[in-house]
């Protein structure tokens, strides 16, 4: 991971928990990442998606001041997820970014299930590993 990045996870999301700090640089990362063309915008979403899904977490600390201008740039996160979805990309990072229209929607545990969706999974009763429905179509 590029240590810009490194830098980002340590303080401002280390362990996905959040702080005030991860609040106050959220507008100005979601403005960068809406200016950004290169690949570490795709790097720099996924750091958003993460950190607004680690905002839902019990313990995390209210928006309090923030609150205003973050909000206002959880509305962008749709905008640039459609950006993305606009050309290809792999299956991990579309993962990130229907997540992010999940959360621009408010939809948390959605937006959870999205980036959890294994390939594989194991049976509650027999134990067996199987695909779950979609990850089965093309074999």
């Amino acid at each position: 991971m590029d240590t810009d990045f490194q830098y980002l996870w340590d303080h401002l999301c280390h362990q996905h928990r959040v702080t005030p700090a991860t609040y106050a640089a959220f507008p100005f990362l979601t403005a960068y990442c809406q200016a950004e063309k290169s690949e570490r915008r795709i790097l720099l979403f996924q750091f958003l998606v993460i950190a607004e899904l680690s905002r839902h977490r019990k313990g995390a600390p209210p928006l309090g001041k923030w609150k205003k201008y973050y909000l206002m740039a959880i509305e962008s996160l749709k905008e640039i997820a459609l950006d993305f979805l606009n050309e290809p990309h792999d299956e991990v990072d579309t993962k990130h970014f229907l997540a992010g229209l999940a959360m621009a929607q408010n939809q948390p545990r959605l937006a959870w299930a999205i980036l959890m969706l294994e390939p594989e999974i194991d049976c509650p009763e027999c134990g067996a590993i199987f695909p779950p429905m979609g990850y089965d179509l093309f074999q």
